[in-house]
């Protein structure tokens, strides 16, 4: 089962937009987060029917950062925060709505 959300960061200097896509297999929660312009796979994050969490590390304004997401499920969208070093950014993501070619 695939899910793919459109994100919103809210940080002390405005928000940035990213995307989450989850790969849910065999009870591993695997995907790709991005923000802005860096993206990170990530492996073994853990689920259940109301939150989630996850973390790895990404590549980010030319730096290497560990990072940890950590999230819950709403009935039409999701929201929880990512932490990065010592900071937290709250975030909101809504299902990415695919346009079909004609």
């Amino acid at each position: 089962m695939d899910k793919d959300y459109d994100l919103v960061f809210e940080t002390p200097r405005g928000k940035w937009s990213g995307y989450l896509i989850f790969m849910i297999e065999k009870q591993a929660l695997n995907g790709v987060l991005n923000i802005g312009s860096a993206n990170a796979s990530f492996f073994g994050g853990t689920f259940d029917e109301r939150q989630f969490s996850f973390k790895g590390s990404i590549y980010f304004h030319y730096l290497h950062l560990n990072y940890q997401v950590k999230g819950e499920w709403l009935s039409d969208m999701i929201q929880g925060n990512l932490y990065i070093r010592h900071m937290k950014f709250n975030f909101k993501g809504y299902p990415h709505i695919r346009k079909h070619q004609p």
